[in-house]
């Protein structure tokens, strides 16, 4: 398994080669099979947010979708393993552009609230923060 991960590395032309975590070799190889005017979604771990490691992989992101947009769960999704997560939709073509921080305080009821991005380490040249609009992003997350 982690040599296919380097593989799918070494194949996007990633410079960090060496495996970490393999979620990070799904988003290479989702951002490859999207159509032109794909969404990519995953529940990830937090560290995309905050680990060297995954510097590559936010660039990525950033230079491959016009408009990603990250939830933050107000509860672990996950308990049993004692790790935090997000939910990433990335959107390759999109009206607005940029980057969407939101905290999900209750997935029973869909309360979602607009969080500050200035404690984000993503490096996207466009922060635009707007109320949520995009219904499809709120059922799919509320499914998640």
């Amino acid at each position: 398994t982690i040599l296919r991960c380097e593989g799918i590395h070494k194949n996007a032309n990633l410079s960090s080669k060496k495996i970490n975590n393999i979620w990070t070799s799904f988003i290479v190889a989702g951002k490859k099979i999207l159509t032109d005017d794909g969404i990519m979604a995953y529940v990830l771990p937090t560290d995309i947010l905050q680990v060297k490691y995954a510097k590559e992989i936010r660039e990525l992101l950033e230079n491959s979708f016009k408009r990603i947009e990250i939830f933050t769960l107000n509860t672990s999704a996950f308990p049993e393993i004692e790790q935090q997560t997000i939910i990433l939709f990335a959107f390759k073509k999109a009206k607005e552009s940029g980057t969407f921080f939101y905290k999900i305080n209750n997935m029973k009821t869909n309360k979602i609230t607009q969080i500050s991005s200035t404690w984000m380490i993503l490096r996207l040249p466009t922060r635009n923060l707007v109320p949520l609009q995009n219904q499809r992003s709120i059922s799919v997350a509320h499914k998640i």
